[in-house]
């Protein structure tokens, strides 16, 4: 109830509307008792007509999208779940909803609170460099002292699996992520151009 009530005012505060697919999936798991564990955001197509004839008309239908969300919209629910300390997510899979940089900064900042979330799925969202950049520094660790060895924290070593497939994020990008990940042995990043 309080990642609903935390979605609901985070949204007003972006000026966003609440995505539905995102209160579906929070509404649900209310609904049913359950944790919320799985976070899935994409776009959602029209219904399909029954018409399709040729590839010119289902070229349009694809195009149709009847709820979407911008990247004021993710930086909605991942305010929220950050500011709810949320406990129970498992998984994060956004897909082509063009969530930017803007998106992936507000993921990472997310995920550098969370102990829970081990695959976060960044699949096609137009993030470049400096989104990777973000990821990055997410997983890289922060010495305290810098002379103490041992007092070495990583500020997300339960993430296992990134998935940045379909974003341009080019060697630059590449190389904001080895950064993080020549320190944290416990992440695969995966990238498909």
């Amino acid at each position: 109830m309080a990642l609903k009530n935390k979605y609901k005012i985070t949204c007003k505060e972006n000026t966003v509307k609440e995505y539905s697919l995102i209160k579906n999936q929070i509404d649900r798991a209310d609904n049913e008792g359950l944790e919320l564990d799985k976070l899935y955001i994409y776009p959602i197509l029209k219904a399909k007509p029954k018409d399709l004839d040729d590839d010119e008309d289902r070229i349009i239908y694809q195009s149709r999208i009847q709820d979407t969300i911008n990247p004021e919209g993710v930086r909605a629910i991942m305010q929220a779940l950050y500011d709810t300390a949320f406990p129970s997510l498992r998984e994060i899979r956004i897909w082509k909803v063009d969530c930017r940089n803007e998106g992936a900064r507000m993921v990472a900042k997310f995920l550098s609170k969370n102990k829970t979330v081990s695959l976060c799925d960044m699949m096609g969202n137009a993030i470049t460099q400096l989104g990777c950049e973000f990821f990055g520094k997410m997983l890289a660790p922060s010495i305290k002292p810098i002379w103490d060895a041992s007092k070495l924290q990583y500020k997300n070593n339960y993430l296992k699996t990134l998935k940045l497939d379909h974003n341009p994020i080019g060697a630059g990008g590449l190389a904001e992520l080895a950064r993080g990940l020549c320190s944290n042995g416990t992440l695969t990043v995966n990238y498909i151009l």
